[in-house]
């Protein structure tokens, strides 16, 4: 009788993890180890700034992802140019991206009589290969208020 009890614990648990084994199939997609393919975007940040003013600081328009890293090369802004281009390559399907404008930190900074004020853009995207993005900045002259 202790025979028979052990074989028919022993099949149950046979049973119990070949059913287990079935349903943690994994089908399709779900169970696809390739890495995702790469995607390449474009960021289109314009700069609109409505007044013309002399700037004695150089300024860098940024793309950051949401941990600060830049996402491709700041640029320097140039007065008079309104659209700055972006490229980045990623793995990612979705991502915080951060348009902004900001003083370099680098070399000489001068006290300058204006200085230019940019609140970011934060936006929530989600990427697909050849999309084209686009973040305007609204810097005004002037100290944050």
């Amino acid at each position: 009788m202790k025979t028979l009890t052990i074989i028919s614990a022993l099949s149950l648990a046979l049973i119990f993890t070949g059913v287990n084994a079935g349903f943690a199939k994994q089908n399709g997609k779900s169970g696809d180890t390739r890495p995702t393919p790469n995607v390449r975007v474009k960021y289109l940040v314009t700069i609109n700034l409505e007044v013309s003013i002399h700037l004695c600081n150089t300024y860098q328009v940024q793309v950051l992802d949401a941990n600060g890293r830049a996402v491709a090369p700041p640029q320097v802004f140039i007065s008079g140019t309104a659209i700055y281009n972006f490229d980045e390559q990623t793995r990612q399907t979705a991502g915080i991206r951060i348009a902004r404008l900001v003083p370099v930190t680098w070399g000489e900074r001068f006290v300058c009589e204006q200085e230019l004020f940019t609140s970011p853009v934060v936006r929530l995207l989600n990427f697909k290969d050849g999309q084209v993005f686009h973040f305007d900045l609204y810097p005004t002259p002037g100290k944050p208020k």
